[in-house]
């Protein structure tokens, strides 16, 4: 898979990263494919409950490829 760019612009820029930590670009997309995980334990009369969240890395990826693009004419380094 070609690397994917979430910027703007070929070069990454101040207003990439103002949006990146305002939660808009990548970060979006990545946090509303997070689904809840739980799981019961027990240990006799006691119960120990486990919450993560989990990200299905097929359907995020697809879905960014599909957003974003491979970076054929971006700086990436």
């Amino acid at each position: 898979m070609p690397p994917l760019i979430f910027w703007k612009g070929p070069e990454f820029s101040v207003t990439d990263l103002v949006d990146y930590l305002k939660g808009e670009s990548i970060v979006r997309m990545q946090m509303s494919q997070l689904q809840p995980f739980k799981k019961n334990i027990r240990f006799g009369e006691v119960s120990l409950r486990l919450c993560r969240y989990i990200m299905k890395l097929p359907e995020i990826t697809q879905k960014a490829e599909a957003t974003y693009g491979p970076a054929e004419d971006a700086k990436l380094w």
